[in-house]
């Protein structure tokens, strides 16, 4: 008894103990003995890792091998999503069983996203009139802006800025 107590402390302190960076933890899960029969997925794990950095190269990745967050219906990797300074998780989801199907999905935290977007200090909120082209809409969203429609005074006053006649303004 005390020697397989002493071995699985030993095996969770290396589990706990692994860097958040995905390339060295992957690199030392696969080096170590008792997963050696978890190559292959860490091999596609790894896979998986350097897809997201090719499409989303600014994106930090981290792997926490350890998180469990409560869906025993978990198949496989599972993942949640954060964003630069946000403590709680935007999103999350992961590999799973439907039926006889193979699955995979994803759900948002709407209240987590538009607490981040309120919250962001960073971000200039722009007013803009209730009968702006969308295009315009669009074209100020891609350049940074979060876009507040103006369509009552209580609504006017979250933003920083405003829209007139294309022209941005500032409240201040």
């Amino acid at each position: 008894k005390g020697m397989i107590e002493e071995s699985l402390g030993t095996l969770l302190e290396f589990l706990l103990l692994l860097p958040p960076d995905p390339d060295i933890a992957l690199k030392e899960l696969a080096d170590h003995q008792a997963f050696e029969s978890y190559r292959n997925m860490f091999d596609q794990l790894s896979a998986t890792i350097d897809a997201l950095r090719l499409s989303h190269p600014k994106t930090r990745l981290s792997l926490d091998v350890i998180e469990q967050y409560g869906f025993g219906y978990k198949t496989g990797i599972g993942y949640n999503l954060y964003a630069k300074g946000q403590n709680t998780s935007l999103g999350r989801g992961g590999r799973y069983q439907a039926g006889v199907e193979n699955a995979c999905g994803f759900s948002l935290n709407l209240s987590n996203i538009l607490g981040s977007i309120e919250n962001n200090l960073i971000s200039k909120k722009i007013s803009i009139p209730y009968n702006t082209d969308f295009s315009a809409i669009r074209d100020l969203q891609e350049k940074g802006w979060i876009t507040v429609l103006s369509n009552d005074p209580a609504t006017d006053d979250k933003a920083e800025y405003y829209l007139c006649e294309g022209q941005i303004h500032s409240k201040k």
